[in-house]
Protein backbone atom coordinates (compact mmCIF):
# COMPACT_ATOMS: atom_id res chain seq x y z
CA UNK A 1 0.00 0.00 0.00
CA UNK A 2 2.90 2.17 0.95
CA UNK A 3 4.37 1.48 -2.49
CA UNK A 4 1.48 2.98 -4.24
CA UNK A 5 1.53 6.24 -2.02
CA UNK A 6 4.65 6.62 -2.66
CA UNK A 7 3.89 6.19 -6.62
CA UNK A 8 1.32 8.47 -6.36
CA UNK A 9 3.31 11.34 -4.79
CA UNK A 10 5.72 11.11 -7.43
CA UNK A 11 3.34 11.05 -10.04
CA UNK A 12 3.83 8.31 -11.71
CA UNK A 13 -0.03 7.42 -12.32
CA UNK A 14 0.65 5.33 -14.96
CA UNK A 15 2.13 2.95 -13.00
CA UNK A 16 -0.39 3.03 -10.59
CA UNK A 17 -3.17 2.10 -13.18
CA UNK A 18 -0.95 -1.18 -14.10
CA UNK A 19 -0.44 -2.55 -10.49
CA UNK A 20 -3.98 -2.03 -9.52
CA UNK A 21 -5.35 -3.23 -12.89
CA UNK A 22 -6.92 -6.55 -11.39
CA UNK A 23 -7.70 -4.50 -7.65
CA UNK A 24 -10.35 -5.34 -5.56
CA UNK A 25 -9.84 -3.99 -2.19
CA UNK A 26 -10.79 -0.38 -1.28
CA UNK A 27 -7.57 1.13 -0.12
CA UNK A 28 -5.81 -0.15 -3.81
CA UNK A 29 -8.96 1.06 -5.90
CA UNK A 30 -8.80 4.64 -3.87
CA UNK A 31 -5.54 4.95 -5.19
CA UNK A 32 -6.42 3.49 -9.09
CA UNK A 33 -9.38 6.61 -9.08
CA UNK A 34 -6.57 9.37 -7.79
CA UNK A 35 -4.22 8.35 -10.92
CA UNK A 36 -7.11 8.00 -12.81
CA UNK A 37 -8.47 11.49 -11.68
CA UNK A 38 -4.76 13.30 -12.20
CA UNK A 39 -4.80 11.74 -15.70
CA UNK A 40 -8.25 13.76 -16.33
CA UNK A 41 -9.46 9.81 -17.37
CA UNK A 42 -12.69 11.00 -15.97
CA UNK A 43 -14.86 8.26 -17.56
CA UNK A 44 -12.69 5.44 -16.45
CA UNK A 45 -12.93 7.05 -13.31
CA UNK A 46 -16.68 6.53 -13.49
CA UNK A 47 -16.45 3.45 -14.73
CA UNK A 48 -14.26 2.57 -12.05
CA UNK A 49 -16.68 3.17 -9.44
CA UNK A 50 -19.98 1.39 -10.85
CA UNK A 51 -18.11 -1.71 -11.19
CA UNK A 52 -16.44 -1.66 -7.62
CA UNK A 53 -19.35 0.09 -6.05
CA UNK A 54 -20.13 -2.65 -3.29
CA UNK A 55 -16.41 -2.88 -2.40
CA UNK A 56 -15.96 1.22 -2.47
CA UNK A 57 -19.12 1.76 -0.33
CA UNK A 58 -17.19 0.73 2.92
CA UNK A 59 -16.19 4.60 2.56
CA UNK A 60 -19.67 5.76 1.45
CA UNK A 61 -19.24 9.41 2.02
CA UNK A 62 -15.99 9.99 0.01
CA UNK A 63 -17.55 7.86 -2.35
CA UNK A 64 -20.87 9.47 -3.13
CA UNK A 65 -19.16 12.85 -3.19
CA UNK A 66 -16.62 11.70 -5.39
CA UNK A 67 -19.32 9.61 -7.82
CA UNK A 68 -21.49 13.20 -7.97
CA UNK A 69 -18.54 15.17 -8.74
CA UNK A 70 -17.43 12.91 -11.32
CA UNK A 71 -20.64 12.61 -13.43
CA UNK A 72 -20.82 16.32 -13.38
CA UNK A 73 -17.55 17.08 -14.41
CA UNK A 74 -18.48 15.14 -17.37
CA UNK A 75 -21.63 17.04 -17.50
CA UNK A 76 -23.85 14.02 -16.69
CA UNK A 77 -26.00 15.92 -14.37
CA UNK A 78 -29.31 13.82 -15.34
CA UNK A 79 -27.12 10.62 -14.27
CA UNK A 80 -25.70 12.62 -11.41
CA UNK A 81 -29.61 13.30 -9.71
CA UNK A 82 -30.05 9.38 -10.73
CA UNK A 83 -27.47 7.98 -8.37
CA UNK A 84 -28.35 10.26 -6.14
CA UNK A 85 -31.32 8.82 -5.40
CA UNK A 86 -29.46 5.22 -5.41
CA UNK A 87 -27.75 6.93 -2.59
CA UNK A 88 -30.70 7.93 -0.69
CA UNK A 89 -32.26 3.95 -0.91
CA UNK A 90 -29.41 2.54 0.81
CA UNK A 91 -29.32 1.43 4.35
CA UNK A 92 -28.42 3.79 6.92
CA UNK A 93 -24.93 4.18 7.35
CA UNK A 94 -23.50 7.11 9.58
CA UNK A 95 -24.41 11.25 10.44
CA UNK A 96 -21.55 11.73 8.23
CA UNK A 97 -22.78 9.76 5.00
CA UNK A 98 -26.05 11.53 6.02
CA UNK A 99 -24.73 15.05 5.77
CA UNK A 100 -23.24 14.21 2.77
CA UNK A 101 -26.30 13.05 0.93
CA UNK A 102 -27.88 16.38 1.69
CA UNK A 103 -25.26 18.13 -0.09
CA UNK A 104 -25.35 16.40 -2.96
CA UNK A 105 -28.17 17.79 -4.79
CA UNK A 106 -26.94 21.12 -4.16
CA UNK A 107 -23.53 20.31 -5.17
CA UNK A 108 -25.08 19.02 -8.87
CA UNK A 109 -27.31 22.25 -8.99
CA UNK A 110 -23.77 24.50 -8.89
CA UNK A 111 -21.87 22.34 -11.26
CA UNK A 112 -24.88 23.04 -13.60
CA UNK A 113 -24.31 26.51 -13.14
CA UNK A 114 -20.96 27.09 -13.61
CA UNK A 115 -20.90 25.12 -16.88
CA UNK A 116 -23.39 27.95 -18.22
CA UNK A 117 -20.05 30.48 -17.73
CA UNK A 118 -17.45 27.50 -19.46
CA UNK A 119 -18.11 29.23 -22.63
CA UNK A 120 -16.81 32.33 -21.33
CA UNK A 121 -14.09 30.72 -19.81
CA UNK A 122 -12.97 29.04 -22.62
CA UNK A 123 -12.12 32.21 -23.96
CA UNK A 124 -10.52 33.92 -21.61
CA UNK A 125 -8.35 30.77 -21.23
CA UNK A 126 -7.25 31.00 -25.03
CA UNK A 127 -6.51 34.63 -24.42
CA UNK A 128 -4.38 34.05 -21.24
CA UNK A 129 -2.47 31.05 -23.35
CA UNK A 130 -2.15 33.75 -26.34
CA UNK A 131 -1.22 36.67 -24.19
CA UNK A 132 2.59 38.30 -24.38
CA UNK A 133 2.08 38.91 -20.67
CA UNK A 134 4.00 35.30 -18.57
CA UNK A 135 1.50 35.74 -15.74
CA UNK A 136 -1.68 35.40 -18.06
CA UNK A 137 0.11 32.41 -19.66
CA UNK A 138 1.02 30.87 -16.25
CA UNK A 139 -2.87 31.13 -14.82
CA UNK A 140 -3.89 29.63 -18.30
CA UNK A 141 -1.69 26.79 -17.54
CA UNK A 142 -3.35 26.74 -14.18
CA UNK A 143 -6.74 26.41 -15.46
CA UNK A 144 -6.04 23.67 -17.91
CA UNK A 145 -5.01 20.81 -15.11
CA UNK A 146 -7.94 19.46 -14.96
CA UNK A 147 -9.47 20.18 -18.06
CA UNK A 148 -9.65 18.74 -22.05
CA UNK A 149 -6.87 19.88 -23.16
CA UNK A 150 -7.34 18.41 -27.00
CA UNK A 151 -9.01 22.05 -28.15
CA UNK A 152 -6.00 23.67 -26.86
CA UNK A 153 -3.41 21.85 -27.98
CA UNK A 154 -3.09 24.30 -30.98
CA UNK A 155 -2.34 27.18 -28.61
CA UNK A 156 0.03 25.23 -26.10
CA UNK A 157 1.64 24.36 -29.51
CA UNK A 158 2.46 27.85 -30.49
CA UNK A 159 3.69 28.31 -26.78
CA UNK A 160 5.85 25.26 -26.88
CA UNK A 161 7.76 26.73 -29.96
CA UNK A 162 7.40 30.32 -30.26
CA UNK A 163 7.25 31.74 -26.92
CA UNK A 164 10.08 34.11 -25.96
CA UNK A 165 10.73 33.02 -22.59
CA UNK A 166 11.85 29.44 -22.13
CA UNK A 167 10.59 28.98 -18.59
CA UNK A 168 7.34 29.57 -20.07
CA UNK A 169 7.34 27.21 -22.89
CA UNK A 170 8.92 24.37 -19.80
CA UNK A 171 6.21 24.81 -18.53
CA UNK A 172 3.55 24.38 -21.31
CA UNK A 173 5.67 21.01 -21.68
CA UNK A 174 5.77 20.09 -18.15
CA UNK A 175 1.38 20.46 -17.92
CA UNK A 176 1.48 17.68 -20.45
CA UNK A 177 3.45 15.20 -19.72
CA UNK A 178 1.72 15.64 -16.23
CA UNK A 179 -1.47 14.78 -18.10
CA UNK A 180 0.74 11.84 -20.01
CA UNK A 181 -0.55 13.72 -23.42
CA UNK A 182 0.12 10.37 -25.86
CA UNK A 183 1.00 13.19 -29.01
CA UNK A 184 3.90 14.95 -30.26
CA UNK A 185 4.94 17.93 -30.53
CA UNK A 186 7.55 19.99 -31.42
CA UNK A 187 9.59 22.29 -28.63
CA UNK A 188 11.96 24.91 -28.75
CA UNK A 189 14.89 23.48 -25.99
CA UNK A 190 16.94 26.35 -25.40
CA UNK A 191 17.41 27.29 -29.31
CA UNK A 192 16.89 23.77 -30.62
CA UNK A 193 13.76 22.56 -31.72
CA UNK A 194 12.69 18.88 -30.83
CA UNK A 195 10.21 16.66 -31.09
CA UNK A 196 8.82 15.42 -28.00
CA UNK A 197 5.82 13.21 -26.64
CA UNK A 198 4.94 13.96 -23.47
CA UNK A 199 4.10 10.81 -22.33
CA UNK A 200 7.11 9.27 -22.60
CA UNK A 201 8.69 12.09 -20.69
CA UNK A 202 10.18 11.44 -17.33
CA UNK A 203 8.79 13.90 -15.05
CA UNK A 204 11.78 16.53 -12.91
CA UNK A 205 12.41 16.20 -9.31
CA UNK A 206 11.13 12.89 -9.10
CA UNK A 207 13.25 9.36 -8.75
CA UNK A 208 16.62 8.34 -6.26
CA UNK A 209 19.06 10.89 -8.01
CA UNK A 210 17.10 13.66 -6.78
CA UNK A 211 16.15 12.16 -3.72
CA UNK A 212 20.07 11.37 -2.89
CA UNK A 213 21.17 15.01 -4.09
CA UNK A 214 18.84 16.76 -1.74
CA UNK A 215 19.87 14.56 0.83
CA UNK A 216 23.86 15.40 -0.01
CA UNK A 217 23.06 18.91 0.01
CA UNK A 218 21.82 19.03 3.42
CA UNK A 219 24.48 17.06 5.28
CA UNK A 220 26.98 18.79 3.18
CA UNK A 221 25.85 22.17 3.74
CA UNK A 222 24.74 21.79 6.87
CA UNK A 223 22.37 24.76 7.01
CA UNK A 224 18.92 25.10 6.10
CA UNK A 225 18.91 28.32 4.94
CA UNK A 226 21.41 27.36 2.57
CA UNK A 227 20.22 24.08 1.70
CA UNK A 228 16.27 25.71 0.71
CA UNK A 229 17.45 27.95 -1.22
CA UNK A 230 19.73 25.87 -3.37
CA UNK A 231 17.16 23.07 -3.67
CA UNK A 232 14.93 26.39 -5.03
CA UNK A 233 17.83 27.21 -7.61
CA UNK A 234 17.90 23.60 -8.38
CA UNK A 235 14.62 23.06 -9.17
CA UNK A 236 14.14 26.36 -11.11
CA UNK A 237 17.45 25.37 -13.25
CA UNK A 238 15.89 21.76 -13.89
CA UNK A 239 12.47 23.27 -15.01
CA UNK A 240 14.42 25.65 -17.07
CA UNK A 241 16.46 22.94 -19.16
CA UNK A 242 14.02 20.35 -19.74
CA UNK A 243 13.52 17.81 -20.80
CA UNK A 244 17.56 17.93 -20.70
CA UNK A 245 18.86 16.41 -17.98
CA UNK A 246 21.52 17.11 -15.05
CA UNK A 247 23.77 14.56 -13.43
CA UNK A 248 22.41 14.64 -10.15
CA UNK A 249 25.76 13.08 -9.49
CA UNK A 250 28.01 15.63 -10.22
CA UNK A 251 30.24 17.14 -7.46
CA UNK A 252 30.54 20.22 -9.50
CA UNK A 253 27.10 20.93 -9.63
CA UNK A 254 26.86 20.41 -6.13
CA UNK A 255 28.92 22.89 -5.48
CA UNK A 256 28.23 25.43 -7.57
CA UNK A 257 24.77 25.20 -6.27
CA UNK A 258 26.39 26.09 -2.47
CA UNK A 259 28.08 28.80 -3.53
CA UNK A 260 25.44 30.30 -5.82
CA UNK A 261 22.93 29.78 -2.79
CA UNK A 262 25.53 31.86 -0.86
CA UNK A 263 25.56 34.17 -3.15
CA UNK A 264 21.67 34.87 -3.37
CA UNK A 265 21.68 34.93 0.83
CA UNK A 266 24.73 37.79 0.42
CA UNK A 267 27.19 35.38 2.27
CA UNK A 268 30.55 35.97 1.15
CA UNK A 269 32.64 32.47 -0.05
CA UNK A 270 35.27 31.90 -2.01
CA UNK A 271 35.43 29.81 -5.02
CA UNK A 272 38.09 26.82 -4.74
CA UNK A 273 38.06 25.88 -8.87
CA UNK A 274 37.42 27.64 -12.16
CA UNK A 275 35.01 24.52 -12.81
CA UNK A 276 33.05 24.91 -9.88
CA UNK A 277 33.18 29.16 -10.92
CA UNK A 278 32.18 27.92 -14.36
CA UNK A 279 29.24 25.94 -13.70
CA UNK A 280 27.79 28.26 -11.52
CA UNK A 281 28.10 31.25 -14.00
CA UNK A 282 26.20 28.76 -16.03
CA UNK A 283 23.45 28.01 -13.64
CA UNK A 284 23.35 31.99 -12.54
CA UNK A 285 22.86 32.87 -16.53
CA UNK A 286 20.21 30.63 -17.02
CA UNK A 287 18.36 31.45 -13.36
CA UNK A 288 18.02 35.67 -14.57
CA UNK A 289 17.04 34.82 -17.52
CA UNK A 290 13.82 32.18 -15.67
Amino acid sequence: MEDLRKLLEQRKFEEVLDLTKHSTKSEELFFRLSAMMALGKLKDAINCIEDHRTVLQDNLPWLMRLHIELLCLDGRFDEAFDEVKYYENLPYDSQESEEVLKSLPKIIREYETSKAHLGMEKEEIIKGLSSSNSDDVLASLDALRDKDLVPYYIFLQKILTSYPKQAIRSFALLLLVQRAVNKTFKFNNMGEIIEVNPSLLKPPFVGDDFEKMIKRMEEEYKDPSITQNAISLLSSYLIYIYPKTEDLNDDTLVDALYHLSCEYLQIDTSIPSKAIGDKLKEISEILNDF
